[in-house]
């Protein structure tokens, strides 16, 4: 009997094991989005790793054999962890995962004060050069239209010029 109450604790503790590797995944879906496809894969990817434990557990440690008590212990133990654990875990999880983002942000926000103060230092400057160099070319667009409008002149007068001239010859 005693060889039977410590395959049956087993499966309870297997249970809770199963329970808690599926809260990862739940934490996981609170934090990252996911479309319908990939929870359904990530639910497949959970039985078939759990059924794969599960068979490799009973085949190791219990000679394969498989009895009704071993999959009322895994039940039992997934009831217990999801009644008992699973909230505990998940506030748990989700605190540690928020403190951690909360971390990174103050990382990034604390390496990135360099480059605001750099932002705010070269701002004046850098808008009183650009509105320079657009001033220069709003000037060379008018100075390149009178030479265009010089060239024109000049060529009607030479075209007249040559026409005098041939009429000459």
């Amino acid at each position: 009997m005693s060889g039977q109450a410590a395959i049956f604790v087993q499966t309870i503790i297997i249970g809770l094991c199963a329970g808690l590797f599926y809260d990862v995944f739940r934490v996981m879906r609170l934090y990252i989005r996911h479309t319908n496809m990939v929870i359904h894969a990530q639910d497949i990817f959970f039985w078939l790793c759990m059924a794969t434990a599960v068979f490799y557990i009973f085949l190791n440690r219990h000679y394969g054999e498989i009895r009704a008590f071993c999959f009322i212990g895994l039940a039992l133990g997934m009831l217990l962890y999801f009644a008992a654990l699973s909230a505990l875990f998940t506030r748990g999880a989700c605190a540690v995962i928020n403190f951690i983002i909360k971390v990174i942000k103050w990382i990034f926000n604390l390496l990135s004060i360099p480059f605001k103060a750099l932002y705010n230092l070269l701002k004046r400057p850098a808008a009183f050069i650009k509105s320079k160099i657009i001033k220069f070319f709003v000037y060379l667009k008018k100075v390149l239209q009178n030479i265009k409008n010089y060239v024109k002149i000049k060529m009607l007068l030479l075209k007249k010029d040559i026409r005098i001239m041939l009429k000459k010859i």
